[in-house]
């Protein structure tokens, strides 16, 4: 400990701008502002942009919807718009797939939107969409774009 009247460390004038931000700790450690949000009727064929107000640290898919045998219906989770300027996102395997017996999702990752995708087959979809917010504005965050999420597999 420095002695009284002594100049502050590197670290502690660091402490004076501490703030929240991507890549600071404590805005991922203490507990998330919830956010849910979902569908009771998304159609087939089409897909859904949740954009979150501030940078989400989890964000968790649940399927509602069950066929004849309690089975749920295809849902994709991905971070990027399927077609357009990524059209690799689906056929590239950039996508988490909810399906038959896996009914939910739980994907420990910094992100500010999710798309929900459902294939042209089988019945309207019923699921939730929720988000454990950060206090870090959304307009930090970066595009997640290029390996492992919108570019095509070679």
């Amino acid at each position: 400990m420095a002695a009284p009247g002594a100049p502050a460390s590197e670290t502690m004038r660091g402490m004076k701008n501490y703030n929240v931000g991507l890549n600071n700790v404590g805005s991922y450690q203490v507990s998330g502002t919830p956010y849910i949000s979902g569908s009771n009727a998304h159609v087939k064929n089409t897909e859904r942009h949740f954009v979150f107000p501030m940078v989400a640290k989890t964000v968790k898919v649940a399927c509602y919807t069950r066929d004849g045998n309690g089975l749920c219906p295809e849902i994709r989770i991905h971070f990027n718009k399927n077609g357009g300027s990524s059209p690799a996102v689906v056929s590239g395997m950039h996508d988490f797939i909810l399906s038959g017996t896996v009914r939910e999702v739980t994907l420990d990752v910094k992100c500010s939107e999710v798309f929900i995708s459902a294939p042209d087959a089988g019945v309207n979809r019923q699921y939730r969409v929720y988000a454990e917010l950060t206090q870090i504005p959304k307009a930090r965050m970066f595009a997640l774009t290029g390996s492992g999420l919108t570019t095509p597999l070679v």
